[in-house]
């Protein structure tokens, strides 16, 4: 034990400091080499679930599409259901309008038919006008 205290006492020679400063480089380089895979492999693992999330946004957004089409197929149908019916409802309108009028004038004949048959006298039975 006493050699190795006084071996430890011993200043260092070139040699020694050269050798330490190998040893020195040759360990950052390795923790350096380390660091380096372990920050590639991290920004791999990064890079992976950047994919995945944007991946997974396409396909909300994909349905959110999807949904937004039928949701606008759906209006664009009861709209033109609505349309046509509002048509037909004017066309019916329009064409009671003219059943109304037309069965108005024939009251008024019948009005006046039934006034002329009311103003001829009635003949007595049997006898002469």
């Amino acid at each position: 034990m006493e050699s190795m205290d006084q071996e430890a006492s011993q200043p260092a020679t070139k040699a020694d400091v050269k050798d330490a400063v190998v040893l020195l480089r040759g360990g950052l380089q390795e923790g350096m080499n380390t660091l380096r895979s372990e920050i590639t492999a991290s920004a791999d693992r990064l890079a992976l679930e950047f994919l995945k999330w944007g991946a997974g946004i396409q396909r909300t957004l994909d349905a959110d599409l999807a949904e937004t089409r039928g949701i606008r197929e759906q209006m664009l149908k009861a709209y033109e259901d609505t349309t046509f019916k509002g048509k037909m409802f004017y066309e019916k309108a329009l064409t009671h309008g003219d059943m109304i009028q037309d069965h108005g004038f024939q009251l008024q004949d019948h009005e006046r038919r039934l006034k002329m048959l009311e103003d001829v006298p009635l003949r007595p039975e049997g006898g002469q006008p």
